[in-house]
């Protein structure tokens, strides 16, 4: 009879151990931080190669402008929500004079001249399909035109 009251305590110490712990959580499903994308766009006389991309929300892009055409070429995304203002690394400021645009004042603008390589990095706060253009005057209307697609992570 004395054994009794020891062997339901020796057989209840693993279900007080196996009720106390609780699984390690996991950190890839609790923790939502997308790694930083970088996008090659080639621009030439007048196309953008690719013409359609993809990214989450919340994710840093960096895109890397590649002018492989014959005359100044820029990439510019006008209306886009952003995390903070994005930065931008390219040879000089293009503006197209028809429109009046400022490019300081485009959300996400770099320009690169012939040859060259400008770099523009931003993080979106939305989902939706943004165009992205040259605004070099008449390079748009000549169908030098891209859409960024901004999905939910």
């Amino acid at each position: 009879m004395k054994k009794l009251p020891f062997l339901l305590l020796i057989a209840a110490v693993p279900l007080f151990v196996a009720c106390s712990q609780s699984p390690a959580p996991n950190i890839a499903a609790t923790t939502a931080i997308l790694a930083p994308v970088k996008l090659t766009i080639e621009a030439k006389e007048f196309s953008f190669s690719p013409a359609h991309t993809t990214v989450k929300v919340g994710q840093i892009v960096e895109v890397v402008l590649k002018n492989a055409g014959v005359t100044m070429h820029d990439f510019t995304i006008e209306k886009i929500k952003l995390k903070d203002k994005s930065v931008s690394h390219g040879d000089e400021h293009v503006m197209d004079t028809a429109s009046g645009m400022d490019p300081d004042q485009l959300p996400v603008h770099v320009a690169a001249a012939t040859g060259h390589v400008g770099d523009v990095t931003f993080t979106p706060t939305e989902a939706g399909e943004y165009e992205y253009y040259c605004t070099v005057a008449g390079h748009k209307v000549s169908g030098m035109v891209g859409k960024l697609t901004v999905v939910a992570p």
